[in-house]
């Protein structure tokens, strides 16, 4: 039986569209050419060449956080979903899980971009923290790991959006807090789907016990 949430999710889904498809690259604009006259105009000067040299030494420290803890997030959410694609009960569960991986998969790659373009480098493992809770989820199975899963899915919505939120409000690069506020709602949507979920399993506290997932 599907959460009447469901269709709230799927219509912040739409908006998920229009998120993935804004182009990360920007291309600089050209200049016509009507004089004869020989010049190197077309070489830029010293100081233009250092300004775009220096771009990733100027990012500030709140903008390079934000990058690897953003990255870092996804990841999580996508090693966490590809776990409970295998080895969770609920059909529910495992249809958020999917679409974990789907929508945070897209945003590491938004996020990887962003850093390498600003010379940030994102995470390349999970950190212990994760690490320490996938080992516990690999413990369980069925109902068990389903409420584990999906609890940790509401803590990590809940901590992403605070960080997505901050770098909204008060990041410094312009193209990172568009990008934290085109995101926010895709993440709000994930959090109150997580909720309903979670709130719907077995043996959660407001759960429905006579239902169960293939």
């Amino acid at each position: 039986m599907r959460s009447p949430n469901l269709h709230r999710y799927m219509a912040s889904a739409l908006l998920w569209i229009g998120f993935v498809t804004v182009a990360a690259a920007q291309g600089g604009s050209a200049e016509s050419e009507r004089s004869g006259a020989a010049s190197p105009a077309a070489t830029p000067s010293p100081a233009v060449q250092a300004d775009a040299d220096a771009k990733p030494a100027m990012l500030a420290d709140e903008d390079r956080e934000f990058i690897r803890k953003a990255a870092l997030a996804s990841m999580v959410e996508v090693a966490l979903g590809q776990l409970a694609q295998a080895l969770a009960d609920s059909e529910q569960v495992k249809q958020f899980a999917r679409q974990m991986v789907e929508d945070h998969g897209k945003v590491n790659d938004q996020l990887v971009a962003f850093g390498k373009d600003r010379g940030v480098g994102v995470p390349p493992e999970l950190d212990r923290k994760h690490e320490a809770l996938i080992g516990k989820l690999k413990s369980l199975w069925g109902a068990d790991f389903d409420r584990e899963y999906m609890k940790a899915m509401v803590a990590d919505h809940e901590e992403s959006i605070a960080l997505y939120e901050r770098q909204a409000s008060a990041g410094r690069d312009p193209e990172l807090e568009a990008f934290a506020s085109r995101t926010l709602p895709v993440l709000e949507a994930h959090l109150e789907l997580a909720r309903a979920t979670h709130d719907a399993l077995p043996g959660a506290p407001g759960g429905n016990a006579g239902e169960r997932g293939s």
